[in-house]
C-alpha cells in the first residue's frame, strides 16, 4: 500500500483575490438589478386593465386568485397577438424608452 501525502493544516496560507475590478472599489451590497423590459412588458402596463378583464373571463375566476394568476400569462398573449403592427412599434419605442429613462412610477412600484 502506498502512503497518502497529507498536508499540515497550518502550512496552507491563503491566496490574497488579486482581481482587480475596472470600476473601482464598490459598497458592500452594491449589486443592483436593472430590469430589461421588453413589448409584453410595455403592454402589461399600458392594458393591464384589459387583460385582467381576459384572463378573469378565461379563468372564470376572481382577479388574485390562483386560477386566475394561472389564466393571466396567456391573457397577455392573446392581447399581444391582437395588436396591430403599429401598435407593437409603438409599445416597443415605449420599451426601449424605458430601458433609457427608467420605467414610469406606476411601474417601479410594482
Amino acid at each position: 500500500m502506498v502512503p497518502q501525502f497529507q498536508q499540515d493544516p497550518r502550512s496552507v496560507k491563503a491566496i490574497p483575490p488579486t482581481a482587480i475590478s475596472s470600476k473601482g472599489p464598490q459598497p458592500h451590497g452594491g449589486h443592483t438589478y436593472h430590469k430589461i423590459y421588453c413589448l409584453r412588458d410595455a403592454v402589461a402596463v399600458k392594458y393591464g386593465d384589459r387583460v385582467s378583464k381576459l384572463a378573469s373571463s378565461q379563468s372564470n375566476a376572481a382577479p388574485g386568485t390562483p386560477a386566475f394568476l394561472a389564466a393571466y400569462p396567456q391573457a397577455l398573449t392573446t392581447t399581444l397577438e391582437a395588436l396591430s403592427k403599429e401598435e407593437k412599434l409603438e409599445f416597443q419605442k415605449l420599451a426601449d424608452e424605458w430601458n433609457e429613462e427608467g420605467p414610469p412610477d406606476k411601474q417601479k412600484r410594482k
